[in-house]
Order: structure tokens, then sequence, then C-alpha cells
């Protein structure tokens, strides 16, 4: 049985950390851009308890 040396355990160890890291980051980047892109989906629309409060806000559609 050959002995790993405790400045290889010490890099696998760093090294396990970063990829932990970079996972945390990737998730986190991903949730913050679906957050926006679900934001900028529906501006411009309003709810249906602003359409309830305001009933200006409801805009009819053309017909067709």
């Amino acid at each position: 049985m050959s002995d790993i040396s405790e400045l290889t355990i010490t890099a696998l160890r760093f090294g396990f950390l970063l990829l932990l890291w970079i996972l945390i980051f990737s998730i986190v980047s991903t949730m913050r851009r679906d957050l926006v892109i679900g934001r900028k989906a529906a501006m411009g629309t309003p709810t249906a308890r602003e359409v309830r409060k305001h009933p200006e806000l409801a805009r009819r559609r053309p017909s067709p």
C-alpha cells in the first residue's frame, strides 16, 4: 500500500472545496437569471387584484 502525501490530501481537499463553491455560484446565478426572466415576462400585465382595485388597468383586446 502506498502512502499518499499530506500535500496531496490537502490539494484534494481544496479542489473539492473549490468544486463545491463553483456549484453553489452556478446554482445562485441560475436562480437569479430565472427570477429576472420571470419578472420581465410579467411586467406590463396587471394582476387580477390590481384590475379589481383599478378597473382602468384592464385593457380590452381588439377583436380579430
